[in-house]
């Protein structure tokens, strides 16, 4: 089928290139393969183009009609790519995130070349450009999982520059075209995909160490999404108080009470969660322990009631919960929740999120006195920084180790 020829040809051939001692029977397998792996590259070098695009057509359609992976059909779509095409670009869509979990590098290689499949009235201004923003999105969280922070952040910047703010910005997610781009996006409480870059790029932002900057971008929008938009209001507030568990400073009370009415009135239960997680650090910072036990008990006890699928897509506000009860001395609560929240990145693929949260648990390892756990957790948290590129999370990890040496082994911090 893959060759074009005829069943009768095709064995004639094979047997030809068996008895030439260029095809040999795959040991425990009815399949034949080169004699080395040579002859089969140069093969494949000789072969007329034309010829060899076609194969590798008829070869993906061979694939699709037997129910192969969209990873295992890309690989032909990549060698035989022909120009813009929709069926291609649902293809190597859905590769990038069947692979985004596991190999994020992998997934950004199939992403740009869905961009280059892209249809042309897809790529252009308006409601026309949300396939291209919402792939342009999954490339940055793909590059950011994978280390490239910086590149991450510099497409997320063009993508905000390309959506509007205001209601035409949530086209990408609430009108999305999930059959040609395997949108997961638009469901109940989902953000708009502005939003949703925004608080991507601000989380990137953080880990850069950058935290003015991420401020600013938050702030910035809030001044501009009106109150027909509550649940982004409260997605944009919730991830701004965040930066706040990590940079010290509080959030404003008003906001938090209108978060927490917003997602109470929506019965949004994983905004809810960021919404106490930050009532209850605001009461601490302003020393009214008792409400803010109060507060983070209910936030516990919500976060404890969510199925992991609902956390998954939310690990800074379980993040903010967890650093919160480390604060108020709850460490029990904040080794187990840290340690859920480091399973579900895990699980998700969220390697860019793990280095803060391994601070986070090294933290309420050494506040225990537990330090030779702290210090395995810091040296940890400085490695999976630096392979990501999070310098500032880096430099915080290695302070954290270096305090827990010197208690350990005095000696050793003096030399």
């Amino acid at each position: 089928a893959v060759a074009g020829v005829g069943e009768s040809a095709a064995c004639a051939a094979v047997t030809n290139l068996v008895s030439r001692d260029l095809l040999r029977l795959a040991e425990g397998t009815p399949y034949y393969s080169f004699r080395h792996p040579f002859l089969r590259m140069l093969l494949y070098a000789n072969l007329d183009p034309c010829w060899r695009m076609a194969a590798h057509r008829r070869a993906q359609a061979l694939l699709a009609e037997r129910g192969a992976s969209a990873a295992e059909q890309a690989h032909h779509i990549e060698c035989s790519l022909a120009g813009p095409s929709a069926e291609d670009l649902a293809v190597l869509t859905r590769a990038a995130r069947e692979a985004l979990q596991t190999d994020p590098r992998a997934a950004a290689h199939w992403l740009r070349l869905a961009l280059r499949v892209l249809p042309p009235d897809r790529r252009g201004g308006g409601a026309q450009a949300a396939d291209g923003n919402e792939i342009r999105l999954l490339l940055a969280r793909a590059l950011g999982i994978s280390g490239q922070l910086a590149e991450s952040r510099d497409l997320l910047h063009e993508i905000l520059r390309a959506v509007p703010s205001g209601p035409s910005g949530r086209q990408g997610a609430d009108q999305g075209r999930a059959d040609q781009c395997g949108s997961e996006r638009g469901g109940p409480g989902r953000p708009g995909l502005r939003v949703e870059a925004l608080t991507l790029c601000a989380l990137v932002e953080c880990l850069l160490g950058r935290y003015e900057e991420a401020r600013a971008l938050l702030l910035a929008e809030l001044e501009l999404v009106g109150t027909d938009r509550p649940l982004d209001r409260v997605a944009l507030i919730v991830e701004h108080g965040i930066i706040g568990v990590f940079d010290g400073r509080p959030t404003e009370a008003d906001h938090i009470e209108y978060a927490l009415d917003v997602a109470r009135a929506h019965g949004e239960r994983t905004l809810l969660v960021g919404a106490l997680a930050l009532a209850g650090l605001n009461a601490a910072l302003r020393g009214d322990r008792a409400e803010a036990l109060r507060t983070v008990s209910a936030c516990a006890s919500l976060v404890d009631g969510l199925p992991d699928a609902d956390l998954a897509r939310i690990p800074q506000h379980l993040a903010a919960l967890a650093w919160t009860e480390t604060y108020l001395g709850r460490t029990d609560a904040s080794e187990r929740h840290f340690n859920r929240s480091l399973a579900l990145t895990d699980r998700a693929g969220q390697r860019h999120v793990r280095p803060l949260l391994l601070v986070g648990l090294s933290v309420t390892c050494y506040r225990v006195g537990r330090l030779t756990e702290a210090q395995r957790l810091a040296v940890e948290a400085k490695e999976t920084a630096r392979e990501i590129g999070a310098q500032h999370v880096r430099g915080l990890a290695l302070a954290l180790n270096s305090l827990c040496t010197s208690w350990i082994d005095p000696r050793a911090s003096r030399a």
